[in-house]
């Protein structure tokens, strides 16, 4: 630990992990996911998720941690996830068979309807569409949410996990955004070019009508929650 109490971020990552392995020795449902998939639930998200919501929109499901959680928080509620990774995606598809409330559309979202190369390192959960990393090149389809037929009940939150592209997904959501009541959204605090900082994130979601209130930071990284203003 650092001088003044603060966690470095490596100690922050191992307190994270043994939150999720408590959770998953806790409970089933985390417990067979783990045991079967070594699937872990994103359990330190859980200040953000109050409410009752009756669709999830879950973007950058990866192997399915926050669907996970979803699942356990709001039992009867519709879960739509977005993973556009193939051995992610069958993990999920695994993790979640039986679940006729859980779907999965198998390729990405943003800004503009295309092919796009994603960079998919050996944990396929830090697949990115602008970070230079190590890793296997990918060319995905990249679809906007607006140009997807989503026929959801409301409330609705989104859930926005993808390693940067958080705002190109918004801007092809502008016709579904209305129809959302809260957004939790991954952000950097420290983003440099071509990763957009917190503040841009939060400047578009003031413009789309959505109010700030609520953050789980930890150094450099983050997620955000906005909620609809009424």
């Amino acid at each position: 630990m650092e001088s003044g109490g603060t966690y470095t971020p490596e100690v922050r990552l191992l307190a994270i992990r043994a939150q999720k392995l408590l959770a998953a020795l806790r409970r089933p449902a985390y417990r067979r996911a783990f045991v079967r998939h070594r699937v872990l639930p994103t359990v330190e998200l859980a200040p953000l998720l109050g409410g009752n919501f009756r669709t999830v929109i879950d973007v950058g499901a990866n192997r399915g941690q926050f669907a996970l959680v979803a699942r356990a928080t709001w039992p009867e509620a519709r879960i739509i996830s977005f993973e556009p990774v193939p051995s992610a995606a069958a993990t999920f598809s695994a993790v979640f068979e039986g679940d006729s409330g859980v779907e999965l559309h198998r390729f990405a979202l943003g800004s503009a309807m295309e092919e796009r190369v994603l960079t998919v390192p050996a944990a396929d959960d830090g697949a990115s569409f602008l970070v230079q990393l190590r890793g296997v090149p990918l060319t995905v389809q990249v679809r906007r949410l607006d140009a997807v037929d989503l026929d959801f009940a409301r409330p609705a939150l989104l859930k926005l996990d993808v390693q940067g592209f958080e705002l190109e997904v918004l801007k092809g959501a502008s016709l579904t955004l209305p129809f959302i009541d809260a957004v939790v959204a991954e952000c950097s605090f420290a983003a440099a070019p071509p990763i957009p900082p917190a503040s841009e994130l939060i400047d578009f979601m003031s413009q789309a009508d959505f109010r700030l209130t609520g953050a789980v930071a930890g150094g450099e990284y983050g997620d955000l929650r906005f909620e609809r203003r009424h």
